[in-house]
């Protein structure tokens, strides 16, 4: 469950979630006026994580994250084929609204799929 979990948007902003070997976790929400994604502004939160089975706590500024694990993940969300490593929020005191039911993909598993072809 260690390393760093990403959100796949079509939106003008993305989440990105640390989980390290040490416990500590860092939460990074950018977003980013439209056609603009180089030049994003981000908001940096640190904090801890602990985990029981598949479930996940995430502390960060006296608030509480929880997500649950799942190893393999359809990738059909975004439109590719496959699956993943991913968590999905189940309940946050922590913007509620972006984290609950959003799904984190594993960083390596996203870099891991083949380049898209565009014509």
């Amino acid at each position: 469950m260690v390393g760093s979990f990403l959100t796949v948007t079509e939106a003008e902003w993305g989440m990105e979630l640390e989980l390290n070997a040490d416990g500590t976790a860092a939460l990074e929400i950018a977003s980013w006026m439209p056609g603009d994604s180089g030049d994003p502004t981000v908001d940096r939160y640190e904090g801890s994580w602990t985990s029981a089975g598949d479930e996940i706590t995430v502390s960060l500024n006296g608030e509480v994250v929880v997500l649950e694990y799942h190893p393999q993940m359809w990738f059909a969300e975004f439109g590719r084929e496959g699956m993943g490593p991913g968590l999905r929020g189940l309940t946050s005191t922590f913007e509620s609204s972006l984290i609950a039911g959003r799904v984190f993909w594993s960083q390596s598993a996203l870099e891991a799929l083949p380049k898209l072809q565009l014509d």
